[in-house]
This record gives C-alpha cells, sequence and structure tokens, in this order.
C-alpha cells in the first residue's frame, strides 16, 4: 500500500530464492487475455498494487530450492529505495524444484 502523496513506481524486484524476478501483467487483447512482462509498476498515492493471479504477478526464474509457502521480495524503487515485502506463493508450473 501507497501511504505516501506521490506515486511510487516499482523498477526492479529480487529475492535471494530466484536468479531472476520479472513483473507480470495480464492485459485484455482483443479477445485474447495475454501475460506481458513490464519494466516497472506504478503504485498511485493513496493505493495499493495487488499481486494475484490474473492480473499482476510476479514469475520466478532459476529456483534450486523447495520454496516455504511465503518468502521475502525486496522491490526497488525508482526513487532507489528498497522495500521488502513478504509473499505467500502459488505455482502454475509444472515442475517443481527437485524437477518432479
Amino acid at each position: 500500500h501507497n501511504r505516501s502523496d506521490s506515486d511510487i513506481e516499482l523498477t526492479g524486484v529480487y529475492s535471494e530464492v530466484a536468479r531472476t524476478i520479472e513483473l507480470h501483467k495480464v492485459i485484455q487483447d482483443g479477445d485474447m487475455v495475454r501475460m506481458r512482462r513490464q519494466r516497472s509498476a506504478v503504485i498511485p498515492a493513496g493505493a495499493t498494487l495487488r499481486f494475484q493471479p490474473g492480473g499482476w504477478h510476479l514469475m520466478l526464474f532459476g529456483i534450486d530450492q523447495r520454496l516455504p509457502a511465503s518468502v521475502p521480495i525486496t522491490f526497488t524503487t525508482a526513487s532507489g529505495a528498497n522495500v521488502e515485502v513478504p509473499f505467500n506463493l502459488t505455482s502454475h508450473h509444472t515442475s517443481g524444484a527437485d524437477g518432479s
């Protein structure tokens, strides 16, 4: 939640549990629904950006361990600040960390 009077732009995302994390958003493209990688996300002043299936979400790549239900994710803002947020994980991948 952005409690400030100014918009906050998220420009980076990091966690020790993944080699790479990407910001993604599901968008309507005519009759199709598509998932698109986003370079940044803006949280308007006084608003909340929700990460959930079918909307804004994170994709974690390069995971070499079984993950707990919640992991710390660090966002970098356009101003250079780092903000750590606990994230509850859901998996929509057919292969687990152990390759099963």
